[in-house]
């Protein structure tokens, strides 16, 4: 009787800790984070140009960010300035993303329209103005807002850059 009591104390002790250590790491999975733990990089690296005319002061201080990002990542990025040169650069060259400010890209979006490579458009937009029905209607659903890091930037070229492939 004794050793029947004892068995079942023990087993008692022995199922309350392994019921712990099941547990071990659930406040992260509840939380819907995760743990990273995987270098940023792109899995269909593509040919990114920044078009960041001098007259975006907000967008200049975010631009040298992302552009490093996106290189760390994989891409291969070219920043320019000059509504020319964007048109130079995509005739002679082959882009797949044109990055810019949605105030700024109708500047460049005919020299898009008549780029050989047919590259797909990535507006920034401020954060304020993310939720407008206007700029959504413009651009679709495939927008960068100001504040969002060099992650989301990889997710959604990585989204564009699967569309192109289909």
């Amino acid at each position: 009787m004794n050793r029947t009591i004892g068995i079942v104390i023990v087993s008692t002790i022995l199922l309350g800790w392994s019921a712990e250590a099941l547990a071990c790491g659930e406040p992260l999975f509840k939380m819907g984070k995760g743990v990273r733990y995987r270098p940023l990089t792109a899995p269909l690296p593509a040919r990114v140009l920044v078009y960041a005319p001098t007259t975006e002061d907000r967008w200049e201080v975010a631009l040298p960010i992302l552009s490093e990002g996106l290189r760390r990542a994989g891409h291969t990025v070219t920043e320019v300035a000059d509504v020319a040169q964007v048109d130079t650069l995509l005739r002679d060259g082959s882009f797949d993303v044109v990055i810019g400010g949605y105030q700024t890209l109708d500047a460049v979006l005919p020299s898009v329209e008549n780029a050989a490579s047919r590259p797909s458009v990535l507006p920034v937009i401020n954060d304020g103005n993310l939720r407008d029905p206007m700029i959504r209607a413009r651009f679709g659903e495939v927008l960068l807002g100001q504040a969002e890091g060099v992650r989301r930037s990889c997710k959604v070229i990585q989204r564009l850059m699967e569309a192109r492939a289909e």
